[in-house]
C-alpha cells in the first residue's frame, strides 16, 4: 500500500480513506476500460463507414491490448493476480452485466446478423473465447517483460483466431 499511495502520491491514510482496499482500485480501473470501450464502440457505430463487425471486434481486441500496455504490465500483473486469487474479483470483473462484455455481445450480435461472424457458435461462447484471447494476450505480454509492443507481440496470434470466428467460405 506504501507504494500505490507513493506513487500517487498521497499518504497510506487518505489513500483508505477514499478506497477500503486495493480491490476497489482494480474496480474504479475497470469501470474506466468499460468506458473506453463503450466509447470506442459508439464512436464506431457512428461513424457513417464503420466497418463490418468483425472490423469492430479486432478493433475492441487491439483498444485492449493498447489499454493495458498504457497502464503497464506490473499493473497486469497485479489485476490478474487478485482476479486468480480472489473470488469476489474474479466475479465482478468477468460479470456479463459489465460494460464490457455487454458491447462484446453487441458487437458479435451485430456480426452474426450481418455475416461476418459465425452463426453456428453461440454469442457467449464467442464473448469467452474472445475474452480468453486477450488475456492470454495480456499475460503473455507480461511473462514476457511487458518490453515488446503488445500488438506488434500479438497481432499474428489475433489474426489466426478471429479468422476463426470468420465465417467460413463454402469450396465446393
Amino acid at each position: 500500500m506504501e507504494d500505490i499511495a507513493a506513487a500517487a502520491g498521497t499518504s497510506v491514510g487518505a489513500f483508505y480513506y477514499h478506497f477500503k482496499c486495493k480491490e476497489d482500485l482494480i474496480y474504479i480501473w475497470a469501470n474506466k476500460l468499460d468506458e473506453e470501450y463503450y466509447w470506442y464502440y459508439q464512436e464506431k457505430i457512428n461513424d457513417p463507414s464503420p466497418g463490418n463487425a468483425m472490423d469492430l471486434l479486432r478493433g475492441l481486441c487491439e483498444l485492449s491490448l493498447d489499454v493495458y500496455c498504457n497502464w503497464g504490465s506490473e499493473f497486469a500483473s497485479v489485476t490478474y493476480s487478485y482476479m486468480m486469487r480472489a473470488p469476489e474479483v474474479c466475479d465482478r470483473m468477468t460479470n456479463g452485466n459489465r460494460l464490457y462484455y455487454l458491447v462484446l455481445s453487441d458487437i458479435v450480435k451485430k456480426g452474426q446478423e450481418e455475416g461476418s461472424i459465425r452463426r453456428d457458435i453461440p454469442i457467449e461462447r464467442i464473448i469467452r473465447t474472445v475474452t480468453m484471447a486477450v488475456r492470454g494476450a495480456i499475460i503473455d505480454w507480461c511473462i514476457h517483460g511487458g518490453t515488446e509492443s503488445i500488438k506488434k507481440r500479438s497481432s499474428a496470434f489475433f489474426k489466426i483466431y478471429l479468422d476463426g470466428v470468420r465465417p467460413q467460405k463454402n469450396t465446393n
